[in-house]
């Protein structure tokens, strides 16, 4: 049995298992959260996020069942990986995306604020975005996808294949899901170069360089990694960022070596740092947030293709984007 049908057989079991314990008491769970709500007086978050979890299920399930329809459809009408195909899929993830999006930001009253909203126009191009929390998987559509008739490919972690929409659905958009823990590094650098290739008009390619969310914690093991490893260069610049982690070069510099010609957008953002755990949302770190988003474009022509100069230059971007996001935070990095 292949890697795919064997996380299957436990993913999809899993969901139906929650979808019924949630589903199946749902007043009951919902008047306990505000039970809990007007005991410790939390502007209602345990109920937000009880409803939220209600409706990510239910997004989950009607994601499957529209993938498997589109299955059935393309058996009655073979168009496997066509553009029929792709389209059908690209549908399901927008309308999915805008689903959980709208009720989310609804849910918790949040807003959006973007500047330079231009960038998100004009494809092809390469997104390069901060990666705050799990919601990011969400801030990408709402920016570029809603909003323009634009299509990103995404490279994310594999764990994000054990859900079940994600799982029918992503690789079918030619998203690219790495495995951080791979002995063949080398291979999943080349894997997400390789989505670069033959991108159409209409189409940009997701990546996050840092590789994982920022944390203060991670931050702190990244210094110790390099202090002990004795590069003192990647040890001072990794101390000059005070609200992003060093971009991990390998497949950033793999796909922008790969580029024929694609501008970079770069996506800084705060807000979503505090949507990184169920016990954040419990506490209302969601409620009333305001999640700030600022766009900055650089042309292809303005983009180095010598190895070194690359490298130097997508590291003064990154520091750049440290500044962005201390700007939007309303403070300077030497506040931290």
């Amino acid at each position: 049995m292949s890697p795919t049908w064997r996380r299957r057989l436990i993913t999809f079991p899993a969901l139906g298992a929650v979808t019924l314990a949630l589903w199946g008491a749902a007043p009951l769970w919902v008047g306990l959260a505000l039970l809990w709500d007007l005991t410790l007086g939390r502007k209602l978050a345990a109920t937000r996020t009880t409803l939220m979890l209600l409706v990510y299920t239910l997004a989950d399930w009607i994601g499957i069942v529209a993938a498997l329809l589109t299955r059935l459809a393309g058996a009655l009408l073979p168009d496997p990986g066509g553009h029929r195909w792709l389209g059908w899929h690209r549908v399901i993830k927008r309308e999915w995306n805008r689903a959980l999006a709208r009720i989310g930001f609804r849910l918790f009253g949040a807003r959006l604020e973007v500047e330079g909203d231009g960038c998100a126009t004009g494809t092809p191009f390469l997104v390069f975005l901060r990666h705050a929390g799990i919601a990011d998987v969400l801030l990408a559509p709402i920016v570029f996808e809603l909003p323009h008739p634009t299509f990103l490919r995404y490279a994310v972690k594999r764990e994000l294949l054990w859900d079940p929409a994600f799982d029918l659905v992503g690789p079918q958009v030619r998203a690219v899901f790495v495995d951080r823990d791979s002995a063949d590094g080398a291979g999943e650098r080349a894997r997400v170069a390789q989505m670069i290739d033959g991108l159409e008009a209409n189409e940009g390619v997701l990546l996050y360089p840092e590789g994982t969310r920022f944390s203060a914690s991670k931050a702190a093991s990244i210094l110790a990694r390099l202090e002990s490893s004795g590069d003192r260069e990647a040890l001072e610049y990794a101390r000059s960022l005070t609200r992003v982690l060093p971009p991990k070069l390998g497949g950033t510099l793999a796909l922008l070596q790969r580029n024929p010609g694609h501008d970079v957008v770069f996506c800084a953002h705060t807000g979503l740092d505090h949507a990184y755990s169920v016990s954040g949302m419990l506490r209302g770190d969601l409620v009333g947030l305001v999640v700030r988003v600022r766009l900055w474009r650089v042309p292809f022509a303005e983009i180095p293709s010598e190895p070194v100069a690359l490298a130097a230059w997508m590291r003064a971007q990154w520091t750049r984007m440290d500044r962005e996001v201390a700007a939007l935070e309303g403070r300077s990095p030497s506040a931290a």
